[in-house]
């Protein structure tokens, strides 16, 4: 018996389409879900420039975070946000 919805089945006919997929971590709060829509949307567009044709099934992924808990060179989002409005250099915390 031949399962359906496997790739033998026939579900990919075209193999020569492309599946990817990605996450991509924001600050929550930071872009509108229209930003968000369009930055998916050129984001799935490069990709398939980059890399042949996409199958619709490639899933691009937004993960939006806290900016208390997200960051980089050791400072936090939040750290970097408030330090601008007040017009400093951010810093790390005490350790």
């Amino acid at each position: 018996m031949r399962r359906t919805g496997s790739p033998a089945a026939g579900r990919w006919p075209n193999k020569s389409l492309q599946a990817s997929g990605s996450t991509f971590t924001f600050p929550k709060g930071t872009n509108t879900k229209d930003e968000k829509a369009d930055y998916l949307a050129a984001m799935f567009e490069r990709m398939g420039e980059l890399l042949g044709p996409l199958h619709h099934e490639s899933y691009l992924h937004v993960d939006e975070v806290r900016g208390d808990a997200y960051g980089f060179g050791g400072l936090t989002q939040e750290r970097r946000y408030i330090a601008g409005q007040l017009a400093v250099a951010p810093q790390r915390a005490a350790a």
